[in-house]
């Protein structure tokens, strides 16, 4: 399947990048036109995108245009990022971005030698994501709504270069919580001391110590809850019960009606599904979704062949609690 991208100077056609070897075509560009080339995002991020080609070619276009090569280095830049390919420059292309692993030792850094950010919500922790000894560059994966992917360098893929400044990463507020919290971010954390098995009781938890259910509402909230979160891995339950639930409009929205940010880098790949009226946090992905919990489904029938029996993927079944729960609660 073949799109088609505007991007104000440049027109570019380009093989879509889904699969495991994807966007190893060559491009044709097409006429330019008299106008600002850049896409602009929300906070002012300005970015080009380069003809296919691997991730050398892209660094070296972005510097023969005077452009820098895109580094992502903090979350909300990330957010930046996506919220630009999606609004400006549609396509869900995969664009090569700057960061590699040119040693093959799972040591991922940048161009200047600073190490990348690894885990959520940058890479697709689903697919367990950076992985594979061959492929050693980094790219976001348009199919996948833009998380990181890690391919091989020599594959043909656009890459996205910055066009002026990168916007400063949001610091928070200093504020002091209570002796049974956390602070994560910008807010005060408490996790409660018992376990919960739906939703409704884990909100009424967090109401009776003074607080609601926590809101992953910035990306920097979704950064250093799942440092919290993956520090103690392995000692959590399946989900963690947060705030978000459906309006009578069918829009997700947290207690104070104020929107949950949809799509990445938030939520899992496919959500949300429509199989639950509520968020969950994932411990297996650090994102959140909306799969049903209660009741496992039976398990599936013995295979009738000799063949080998299909491994169920992540989104078969239901988690059964009980769950833990996070509130946010007023500092001090």
């Amino acid at each position: 399947m073949k799109c088609t991208i505007f991007i104000a100077v440049t027109c570019l056609k380009v093989e879509t990048g889904g699969g495991c070897c994807g966007g190893q075509h060559k491009d044709e560009p097409h006429e330019h036109k008299d106008e600002d080339e850049c896409s602009a995002g929300p906070r002012g991020l300005r970015l080009w995108a380069t003809l296919p080609g691997t991730q050398e070619d892209a660094r070296a276009a972005c510097h023969d245009k005077g452009y820098s090569f895109l580094t992502i280095e903090d979350p909300f830049l990330f957010d930046d990022v996506i919220r630009t390919l999606r609004d400006e420059m549609p396509g869900l292309h995969d664009y090569w971005v700057d960061g590699s692993d040119d040693n093959g030792d799972m040591a991922w850094r940048f161009s200047d030698g600073s190490d990348m950010p690894l885990g959520s919500p940058f890479w697709d922790l689903e697919y367990h994501r950076p992985s594979g000894m061959n492929a050693s560059c980094v790219a976001l994966q348009g199919s996948r709504d833009y998380y990181w992917r890690n391919f091989p360098c020599d594959y043909l893929k656009p890459g996205l270069c910055v066009c002026g400044e990168v916007p400063q990463p949001h610091i928070p507020s200093p504020v002091e919580c209570p002796e049974n919290s956390t602070i994560i971010f910008d807010r005060c954390v408490l996790i409660l001391p018992y376990l919960v098995d739906d939703f409704q009781e884990a909100r009424d938890g967090c109401a009776a110590e003074g607080g609601d259910l926590l809101r992953l509402n910035n990306p920097g909230i979704m950064r250093e809850f799942y440092f919290f979160v993956e520090a103690d891995a392995g000692n959590w339950s399946e989900i963690i019960f947060v705030d978000g639930q459906l309006n009578g409009g069918g829009e997700f929205v947290f207690s104070d009606n104020s929107d949950v940010p949809m799509g990445s880098p938030y939520w899992q790949v496919g959500h949300p599904t429509g199989e639950a009226d509520h968020l969950h946090y994932s411990t297996f992905t650090y994102l959140v979704n909306d799969v049903p919990c209660g009741v496992a489904p039976p398990p599936p029938p013995p295979p009738t062949t000799t063949l080998a029996p299909v491994v169920p993927g992540p989104h078969d079944h239901r988690p059964t609690g009980p769950f833990h729960v996070a509130c946010e609660v007023p500092p001090v």
